[in-house]
């Protein structure tokens, strides 16, 4: 299962930490979060893992409009064709569409305070 949370990139950081704060009353547990929120990047956003009272695990992507929009369209129509790549074998092409994700991601503006999100 996976589920996306969309904020706004000056109430992202709070809107993310209250979230959490809203997991834990219900008991649930946030096993894994990965910020991918920096220069440079192939993908921007925070994807989380979390696990529910019942044992169940489900992925929670947080992300601002313009992440979203980029991930859904561009973006991933560039990581489809690079994935199938082997990294080694097809360097060259493997190094163009990583460099064009960079690129993309260039657009992306980071959230207010992201950088708080481990």
């Amino acid at each position: 299962l996976r589920y996306t949370f969309v904020s706004d990139v000056e109430k992202f950081t709070d809107d993310y930490f209250r979230t959490i704060k809203e997991f834990a009353k219900k008991n649930y547990e946030v096993i894994r979060v990965k910020n991918t929120f920096k220069d440079g990047a192939t993908y921007k956003g925070v994807n989380t893992l979390v696990k529910n009272k019942e044992g169940v695990i489900f992925e929670l992507q947080y992300h601002t409009p313009q992440s979203l929009s980029i991930k859904e369209n561009e973006l991933h129509k560039l990581y489809e064709k690079q994935r199938i790549l082997d990294k080694e074998n097809d360097k060259t092409k493997w190094d163009i569409l990583n460099n064009k994700m960079i690129e993309l991601c260039k657009r992306i503006q980071n959230p207010i305070g992201v950088e708080r999100i481990k």
